[in-house]
């Protein structure tokens, strides 16, 4: 698919369309560039991404903000503040799609940070809503391990025998390995930069 039709939170490694701030400039952010489609100042308000794990690594901090800093610890709390009314967004029907895609009984659930699987369906879901399409797991599962590195967050990734993703399914081992490699990967980063 050419780039310029894709949707604007892939084309910017963005998978959650984060808004352009002045208060944060991200690791891996890259200026931006004009819209391929021509919307303009649509797409000049998103923050643009060097890769895709930068940008997931960016929605993490943020998801642990709200849960950690404004105490939003559901589904449908951190889905109104992420993409509230005032931005034409309907928190309701995208809070349900997320509980739905996360496979929860409720938009009231109780969302802990540390829960790695929990956080990865999170992530998961909002991008299908957010996109219309699925995100690679190794990208979200990258982005992940680099947000907690940063903060120092070391989750457990129990919860779930296994859990199907991209029509692959994901084993608890296979997630906490995953975690565990890239983890290790990014820290080696830091340390040659």
């Amino acid at each position: 698919m050419e780039n310029d039709k894709l949707p604007r939170g892939i084309r910017n490694n963005n998978p959650l369309n984060i808004r352009l701030s002045w208060r944060n400039k991200w690791k891996g952010q890259r200026p931006p560039s004009p819209s391929p489609t021509g919307e303009g100042r649509g797409e000049a308000a998103f923050c643009q991404f060097e890769s895709m794990k930068w940008g997931i690594r960016a929605a993490y901090i943020l998801i642990h903000n709200y849960i950690h800093i404004y105490g939003l610890h559901t589904i449908q709390a951190v889905v109104t503040r992420w993409a509230p009314v005032v931005d034409r967004n309907d928190p309701d029907s995208y809070a349900a799609r997320v509980r739905e895609l996360m496979e929860k009984s409720s938009v009231n659930y109780r969302l802990d940070f540390s829960n790695g699987a929990d956080m990865v369906r999170l992530v998961y879901a909002m991008a299908i809503v957010e996109n219309g399409t699925r995100i690679s797991y190794h990208a979200i599962m990258e982005g992940y391990a680099m947000a907690c590195a940063d903060m120092n967050i070391e989750p457990h990734l129990g919860g779930i025998d296994s859990y199907v993703y991209e029509d692959m399914d994901v084993t608890q081992a296979a997630m906490q390995h995953d975690f565990e490699k890239y983890r290790k990967e990014y820290e080696e980063l830091k340390i040659q930069n």
